[in-house]
């Protein structure tokens, strides 16, 4: 929480090779209410193919002040999905329409949980951005079709080196946890040069690698990039996936 109102919106185009592979737009909002309570507001749209998801939340945080230099960020996330699945592009070999291939449109309440708890140069967060487990599509005249969302568990940490006025050495590392998925771990270092720029890498346990750089064109837009790269066989001929992040603060 800071005095500040904060827009932020990406764009990420994954598996460049693929078509019809997944693309994702984000937009988030968020701004404080006096001197320790924040509230903001995000979209995630995705889609795949013929599969189409939109996530809208409502976020509300609190800041407890544990000493001189330390804060403890509390957060709650309020939202829902809509779920959609147009099957009318598909091609099919029947005479006669399959059922099965009915569209699907849900809508899933969920909630969300997390803390931070943050340094000067150091944090420590926890996460659950949905807590409960999301049925996209359900048993319907006959017709059994279900895909599960399980909560992602995400923790993470970093630490700020500052090696001389110009130049602060920022690395960090995030680890995600699904029920019936091997752990993942994302260890990531950025170089912050003049505050103005930052350049850096990211290494994924599950073969992924990725090089980004951000760069404040004033004081209030910050632009940044993210080329990905995974290393995985069956991902050989995917090639890579980018990534646009524009912040604008007020």
């Amino acid at each position: 929480i800071n005095n500040e109102t904060l827009w932020t919106s990406s764009i990420r185009n994954q598996w460049s090779g693929i078509e019809d592979a997944p693309e994702t737009q984000t937009l988030s909002y968020s701004t404080s209410l006096g001197k320790n309570l924040g509230i903001g507001a995000s979209v995630i749209n995705d889609k795949t193919f013929i599969e189409k998801e939109t996530f809208v939340g409502v976020d509300f945080s609190y800041k407890i002040q544990m000493n001189t230099t330390t804060d403890l960020y509390l957060g709650i996330k309020a939202g829902g999905n809509f779920y959609d699945v147009n099957t009318t592009g598909l091609e099919s070999y029947n005479i006669e329409s399959d059922q099965a291939l009915s569209s699907i449109n849900t809508f899933n309440p969920n909630f969300g949980i997390g803390a931070v708890l943050k340094e000067d140069k150091w944090y420590v967060s926890l996460s659950i951005p949905r807590l409960f487990n999301t049925n996209k599509a359900k048993n319907q005249s006959g017709i059994a079709i279900s895909a599960t969302d399980r909560p992602h568990v995400y923790l993470s940490g970093g630490y700020d080196f500052v090696l001389d006025p110009t130049f602060v050495l920022k690395p960090s590392v995030m680890m995600r946890y699904v029920n019936g998925a091997p752990v993942s771990l994302d260890l990531t270092t950025m170089l912050q040069i003049d505050t103005n720029f930052e350049i850096g890498g990211m290494y994924r346990t599950d073969k992924a690698f990725a090089a980004m750089s951000t760069f404040r064109l004033n004081n209030r837009f910050v632009l940044g990039y993210a080329y990905e790269m995974s290393t995985q066989p069956t991902l050989a001929s995917a090639r890579n996936t980018n990534e646009i992040i524009l912040q604008v603060q007020f």
